[in-house]
Parts: structure tokens; sequence; C-alpha cells
């Protein structure tokens, strides 16, 4: 079976792994189960025509094209992890001369405590960022209490730990690009086999017609997601917006 439908097939039942969101079926865009991702304000994402979408898909490769131009340093048409480095600190210098240029109004090369009060007051003007703070009809995101914050702190240095026990090769406290990428395989593979323990029904190795129709029939029994909306989409199936 090519690797293509493995991975369409196990992206779309990727939803089934989870827990029940003890919160449905109301919306509960705050969730830690909604990864972060909130409700718009002017409802789901409307469909993109396909014109849009030849736009969009022209856009991202002219950006592609303009990326490998830049930082394909060996030629090899991709962009290795160096290369990626490269690029990402390239964007950085890039986005830092930038917001220099418009805030730091006497050109010192540093920012004055006006020029800091200044784009504090720009950055309020535009509202709270959409990372999982915004922006839906249930408000902002409610304030942590202490208590809750030094939870979620401590479940991260756990997880942190974890991390580089597995994979912390060279014992120096930190993962390495390398190490990164050894991490998100396992990770992977760790998911897929998951997601064949609980499919995979005669434990052959693939997903026969009338397994891949079993995972179909577990979506549709779902509905709209359980875990808070995704992308823009609704969550619970009593979510209207």
């Amino acid at each position: 079976m090519k690797k293509s439908l493995m991975f369409a097939l196990f992206a779309a039942a990727m939803p089934l792994m989870a827990q029940d969101c003890p919160q449905k079926p109301e919306c509960a865009p705050q969730h830690p189960c909604c990864f972060g991702k909130m409700h718009r304000p002017h409802g789901p994402r409307p469909e993109l025509t396909e014109e849009q979408k030849a736009e969009m898909k022209a856009k991202f490769e002219a950006r592609r094209a303009e990326m490998l131009a830049k930082f394909d340093a060996d030629k090899d048409g991709k962009l290795s992890e160096d290369e990626r480095k490269a690029a990402r600190e390239a964007r950085k210098a890039e986005m830092k001369a930038k917001f220099m240029e418009k805030f730091d109004t006497d050109k010192d090369g540093q920012l004055s405590d006006a020029e800091k009060e200044a784009a504090k007051a720009e950055f309020r003007k535009h509202g709270p960022r959409h990372h999982g703070k915004c922006c839906g009809p249930h408000g902002p995101r409610p304030q942590l209490t202490e208590e809750q914050k030094a939870e979620m702190k401590a479940k991260f240095e756990a997880r942190r730990a974890e991390m580089l026990a597995k994979f912390d090769a060279d014992k120096d406290g930190k993962l390495s690009c390398e190490e990164h990428k050894a991490a998100r395989e396992a990770r992977k593979a760790e998911m897929k086999a998951r997601f064949m323990e609980k499919f995979d029904t005669d434990k052959d190795g693939q997903i026969s017609d009338a397994e891949k129709e079993a995972i179909k029939a577990e979506c549709g029994k779902r509905g709209h997601r359980h875990h808070g909306p995704r992308h823009g989409k609704c969550c619970g199936p009593e979510c209207q917006k």
C-alpha cells in the first residue's frame, strides 16, 4: 500500500485517538485539548474557490522558490536542517530589523522606555494575538491562577526531562537538530503503531479495504470534533458557530 494513502488514513483517524473532551458538547475554546486554537469571531473559515486555491498554491510555490534561491547552499532542491536553521535566523534578523526601524525613533540601536511604551501601545491597538489567546464568542482565555501556572510548569519540566532522558545522546542538557529529528521520528512511529493497533484488525501490517471502510465509519460516527475547534472549525455537535 502506498505510504501517502497510509498517511492520509492515519491523519483522518488521529482525532479518534484522543480522549473525550471533559467539557463536551459545549464549545470550550479554553480547554487544553483545543490545541490553543480558538473560534474565529465570524464563524468557521469559508471554503475557498478553485481560483483562490490556485492563487494560494502559486504564492506558496513562489515563496518556496525564493527560499531555495536564498538558502539552498548545496543546490540539491531542498533545505537541509542546517539550511533551515539559516533561514530561520535570517527571518528573525529581518523581523528584528523591521521592528527596530518602526519603533527605534531616535535610531540609537536600542529601545528607550518611551519607545517600549509606544510599541506596547501599538500592539494593544490590534487586540490579542490569535495564538490561543483571543478572540472567540466566549471571550479571551481566562487568566490562570498561580497554582495552575505552577502545575503547567511542572508538567512542562517533567516532559522536558523525559525528552532529554530519551533523546539527548551527547548528554549536553539540550536537544540538537539531529536529536530533535530523532524525537519527531520516534513520536511518528509511536502514533503509527497506535493507529495500526486500533485499525489493523487482522494484524497483517496493512490496512485492507474493509479496514479502510471501518475507519471511515468510525470517523463518520463522531461528526464534529469533540475536542474543541481546529483551524477555525467548530467543536462539538451542538455548536452552531
